[in-house]
């Protein structure tokens, strides 16, 4: 790729390719991802503090610039270290949708965080039904993760007792 006119292919970008993951990335994205946990079980409260009212924490003496510009900088990291594995399309699905779906149930920070981790695992299904239905794992586990939210929306519709006919 350091060839002048040198010109990666769109689709490796949106769609990612699983293929091309060396046993350094797999490497890289395991000292991360120790990195982001050690991280957050050191600085959850302030986390959790910052993320819901942040003039609160700042006028308790939280650290929120220190958490603020990590938190940014390991979303960043992230997002370089998954780009080509997962691909743009994939990635920017897996930071949004198993939050959303899990805030369908859940308003609480750990188990809208737990719920997520959930409902990810299972859209990895995908993983494995691609090969059977022989079309790209990105795309159908991006389209789990779709199915799961709508299914999460009329889950909640069905049970919710105040339903308002339009």
């Amino acid at each position: 790729f350091l060839t002048p006119g040198y010109v990666p292919e769109l689709n490796a970008f949106l769609f990612g390719n699983i293929l091309t993951v060396s046993g350094a990335d797999l490497q890289a994205i395991a000292i991360f991802t120790a990195v982001l946990a050690a991280f957050f079980a050191w600085q959850y409260r302030n986390i959790v503090a910052i993320a819901f009212d942040r003039d609160f924490a700042t006028v308790s003496g939280l650290p929120v610039r220190f958490i603020s510009y990590t938190m940014t900088v390991l979303v960043a990291v992230c997002i370089v270290l998954t780009i080509r594995l997962a691909g743009i399309m994939m990635l920017m699905s897996m930071l949004s949708l198993p939050i959303i779906t899990a805030e369908v149930f859940w308003r609480r920070y750990l188990p809208v965080m737990c719920g997520s981790a959930v409902f990810s695992l299972v859209a990895t299904v995908g993983l494995f039904a691609s090969t059977a239905v022989d079309v790209p794992c990105s795309a159908l586990i991006v389209l789990i993760m779709v199915a799961l939210f709508l299914m999460a929306k009329l889950i909640a519709f069905l049970t919710t007792k105040n339903r308002i006919i339009q």
